[in-house]
């Protein structure tokens, strides 16, 4: 069916749009004094669920590593690296979510599949190829075990 608007009451809303946006991460959350944390640092699909989980965590590892006023270099670097690090888990648990499931039957699951095998990184691949080495969800245990920060 067409959809030319939807009503809520007596009020008219106009068609939803197509939303486009930048999926990634920046290269270092933590730049001399300023800091990006949550949707600023990165985003990488549009649950809020890890943007509040990356705000959380920043937020966290942060408070652990700010020991006096200096900020010193090996700090950002450390932070920096942690942050690094929770981005490449979360890409690499969301590319498993799509390569892994049994949807198959839209062309939306074959495309975001596709598109998941293309965008994995490098331990998510391993953990793909270990999967289908072992019969797909047989395999969960060697998937799940260690490298997720949750």
């Amino acid at each position: 069916a067409e959809m030319h608007g939807l009503r809520a009451g007596d009020q008219v809303w106009s068609e939803p749009g197509l939303l486009e946006w930048c999926v990634g991460r920046t290269r270092r959350g933590w730049v001399k004094n300023g800091l990006a944390i949550g949707l600023s640092g990165g985003f990488l699909e549009p649950l809020e669920s890890t943007a509040i989980q990356s705000i959380d965590m920043s937020a966290r590892w942060l408070a652990a590593m700010m020991p006096s006023t200096d900020h010193e270099d090996t700090l950002r670097a450390k932070f920096n690296s942690t942050v690094e690090r929770f981005y490449d888990n979360v890409r690499d648990f969301l590319s498993l979510h799509y390569v892994l499931n049994n949807r198959d039957d839209t062309p939306y699951w074959r495309a975001v599949r596709a598109d998941a095998k293309r965008s994995a990184g490098s331990s998510a691949r391993q953990r793909i190829t270990a999967a289908s080495n072992q019969g797909g969800t047989s395999g969960r245990s060697s998937i799940t075990a260690g490298g997720w920060p949750w």
